[in-house]
């Protein structure tokens, strides 16, 4: 259902990914980006995708880390680290006049 560029190609297709990204390695983040891109494009072809949090995922939110890699740790407090300076960064512009475009 996607093209050797990771691109969706099911036209109305639905697809359902039943969870457990997480905890597989140091491209989770990479992977739930995908997923969502692709469910972006999916709409545009009027096919679904439909994500499902699986066992891994819940125990993640419940601060079971048990089954983490180090790559998955470190992949997710590279994206902390830069989620918050842009987080500073977008702070320094709320008295600014929002752009037209």
């Amino acid at each position: 259902l996607i093209d050797d560029s990771d691109k969706y190609i099911g036209g109305s297709s639905t697809v359902v990914q039943v969870g457990d990204v997480l905890d597989r390695g140091g491209d989770e983040i990479k992977i739930l980006y995908l997923l969502e891109k692709l469910k972006r494009e999916a709409a545009i072809q009027g096919g679904r995708i439909i994500t499902m949090n699986g066992n891994h995922e819940i125990m993640n939110v419940e601060g079971d880390f048990r089954f983490a890699t180090k790559s998955g740790v470190e992949e997710f407090r590279v994206w902390l680290k830069w989620f918050r300076e842009g987080n500073k960064m977008k702070s320094l512009c709320k008295d600014l006049e929002p752009p037209l475009d």
